[in-house]
């Protein structure tokens, strides 16, 4: 009787209503989070190829429904490239990954790549960039990954003789140079091979060579940024 007494008391009556709104309130916010839908993210392609030449390319990541809600998307970085020595990324990367803030609403997400320019003459490189983890309303789908090749734009240089012939006496006491040319400047360190034969001349018994020759072939070394050797 007194359990009674105090529900339909005045107090009773207050304490059961803030009871009431706070089951509502609770009731109301589950509600809401059950209300927001997941979006599935995975990348808009699976492979890209850009130039090594210094330009700036935007790769998308695709929802499939808009963000509900604010978060990030977290984006690991791999391959065989360096970051900051072959290419660099908006948002910046330095750490080996980064994280693409989302904007409710959105429908995409997207950041920038830029390659680097150098002169040498090297492999292509790769870059794997993989989505790693996003923020709660997000799902991973099933393109995570996304492999760029940054393609070598430097071309091989190519080697002639500075002369088609040209002669000596036998009683040289010191030797004489001969010149290839490069059409450009060495893009990178190598080497020329160079070959000969001869029906009277016998190699160590008439000439020698430095390098030293092979089996009628001597290589010579080519340093970057060579124009001729």
């Amino acid at each position: 009787m007194t359990k009674l007494n105090y529900l339909f008391s005045p107090i009773g009556k207050i304490t059961t209503a803030l009871i009431m709104v706070g089951l509502l309130i609770v009731s109301s916010c589950k509600d809401d989070e059950q209300s927001i839908k997941i979006a599935t993210v995975q990348f808009a392609t699976t492979a890209q190829t850009v130039s090594e030449n210094g330009t700036s390319t935007t790769v998308t990541i695709n929802f499939d429904k808009a963000a509900g809600k604010d978060g990030t998307i977290t984006i690991d970085l791999g391959g065989t490239a360096t970051y900051t020595t072959n290419y660099t990324t908006n948002p910046g990367g330095s750490a080996g990954s980064f994280d693409i803030s989302v904007a409710e609403g959105q429908t995409v997400a997207q950041f920038t790549l830029t390659t680097v320019n150098n002169d040498l003459l090297e492999d292509d490189k790769t870059i794997e960039f993989t989505i790693s983890e996003v923020s709660n309303a997000f799902e991973i789908g099933e393109q995570t990954s996304n492999t760029i090749t940054i393609t070598d734009d430097e071309g091989p240089t190519q080697a002639n003789f500075a002369l088609g012939s040209s002669s000596t006496a036998e009683n040289l006491t010191e030797g004489i140079d001969v010149t290839i040319n490069l059409s450009d400047a060495a893009p990178g360190t190598g080497n020329v091979t160079v070959s000969f034969t001869s029906s009277t001349a016998v190699y160590t018994t008439n000439f020698t060579t430095e390098p030293a020759a092979t089996a009628g072939q001597l290589v010579v070394p080519v340093t970057q940024n060579a124009t001729s050797v």
